[in-house]
C-alpha cells in the first residue's frame, strides 16, 4: 500500500506534462478495464460454483484426521 501511494506522487511541483506521473491513471486504468470487461462478459459466463455434498465419507476422513493433527 506505500509503495502505491509513493508511485503516485509527482516527480516534480509544480507538475508540468514533462513531469506529470501517468501511474495513478494506470492504477485506475486497470480495474476500470477489469469492471467493464466483467460487466460486457463475465457477469453472463461466470457462474458461482455449486455445492455438491460428498457421497464417500471414507475418503474425506483420512484427510480431516490428518489436517487436525497438524
Amino acid at each position: 500500500m506505500v509503495v502505491t501511494m509513493l508511485f503516485c506522487l509527482p516527480q516534480a511541483w509544480p507538475s508540468t506534462i514533462d513531469t506529470f506521473n501517468y501511474a495513478p491513471l494506470a492504477l485506475g486504468a486497470v480495474p476500470a478495464l477489469a469492471d467493464a470487461l466483467w460487466a460486457a462478459e463475465g457477469r453472463r459466463t461466470c457462474g458461482v460454483p455449486e455445492r455438491r455434498p460428498c457421497r464417500d465419507r471414507n475418503l474425506i476422513e483420512p484427510v480431516e484426521r490428518q489436517l487436525l493433527q497438524t
